[in-house]
Parts: C-alpha cells; sequence; structure tokens
C-alpha cells in the first residue's frame, strides 16, 4: 500500500485537508440553522400548516440528521485516526444514512403532494381527510425503506465485519461506506 499521504510522524493527521473540514464545518452549521428555521417557521406560521409544508418540514429535520455524518468524517480528519473497523463504522453512519434514505424518498412525496393537488385543485378534497393520518401515512414509506436498509446493509456488515478494517484516506471514502447496502466490498 502506498502511503504517500499519510507521514508517520504527524501522528496521522492529514494537515492538508484541515482546511476542507473547517470548510464543511462551517456549511454544516449554515445548514442547521436553514433547517432548524423551516421547521421553526412551519411550526409557527398558520399559513404554513398545509401537509406540504409539513412534508418539507419533515425533510429538514432528515436532512439535518444527514449532516451528521459529515461531523463523524470530520472527526476522523482531525484526530488523525486512519482506519476505522467495518462494524465501529456501521454504528457510526447508521443514523446518518436512515436520514439520507428517508430524505430523498420524502422529496418525492413533496412532489407527490404538489402532484395531488395540481390535479385536484377543489379545497373541499383536501379538507375531508385528516392532515395527521395522511402525514403519518405519507412517512411510513420512508421509515420502511431505512429499516430495509438497515437490516440489508447490518447483515453485511455482520458477515464481512469482523475481518476487515478500512482506511478512512479522505472525506468521500467514509461518505463511501454508505454504498454497503449495495453489496460494495467491505476493503476500500
Amino acid at each position: 500500500m502506498n502511503n504517500t499521504l499519510v507521514n508517520p510522524n504527524r501522528n496521522g493527521v492529514m494537515y492538508e485537508t484541515l482546511p476542507a473540514a473547517a470548510i464543511l464545518l462551517i456549511e454544516n452549521l449554515i445548514g442547521a440553522f436553514g433547517n432548524i428555521s423551516i421547521v421553526w417557521a412551519t411550526l409557527r406560521n398558520n399559513k404554513l400548516q398545509a401537509t406540504c409544508n409539513w412534508l418539507i418540514a419533515l425533510n429538514a429535520i432528515a436532512d439535518g440528521g444527514t449532516q451528521l455524518s459529515n461531523y463523524i468524517s470530520t472527526y476522523f480528519l482531525i484526530s488523525g485516526i486512519n482506519y476505522v473497523d467495518l462494524r465501529t463504522c456501521w454504528y457510526l453512519q447508521f443514523i446518518p444514512y436512515m436520514f439520507f434514505s428517508s430524505t430523498m424518498i420524502i422529496t418525492i412525496l413533496v412532489g407527490i403532494d404538489r402532484l395531488l393537488t395540481v390535479l385536484f385543485p377543489h379545497k373541499e378534497i383536501f379538507n375531508t381527510y385528516n392532515k395527521i393520518k395522511y402525514l403519518i401515512g405519507m412517512s411510513i414509506i420512508p421509515m420502511g425503506y431505512s429499516a430495509i436498509w438497515a437490516i440489508t446493509s447490518y447483515s453485511y456488515m455482520a458477515i464481512a465485519g469482523d475481518t476487515d478494517s478500512i482506511e478512512l484516506r479522505n472525506v468521500f471514502q467514509l461518505l463511501c461506506l454508505l454504498c454497503l447496502q449495495h453489496g460494495i466490498s467491505s476493503r476500500i
């Protein structure tokens, strides 16, 4: 293995990546502020109480959970930890990826909700259903997908997790670990 980026005199810290880690951290803080603002505005403003706005707020919450993976990768960059075993990586990335998979589906659900309101613009149609039941029903879809991913990826990790360690050479390799659901090799 060619370790041209890792200097043993630097305790594994890749100083070249620290400016990018700082920028990533600042972007995440700005994104967290934006996501909190969306949820806050949806809760406080009566004009934003439509189901589509609630789905957008749910998407903002899921997006905030997705950003947790960036804090984890930034920690690895700053701490100088260049290797982590697959089982530890799975546990660290489990929650962020659950939110990530939910975010994709919630975005589609927002589009479906908008399509329904365009196809059926009559207000009496949308005033006859219970918004809470509608939102719970729409939330079951991304939660179900995330649960299937969790079972599939845990099964794969349990098979391969005891034998391999993963080299964390940069931020992108940590994020690539999310591809476990697709059966990618556990050796990066």
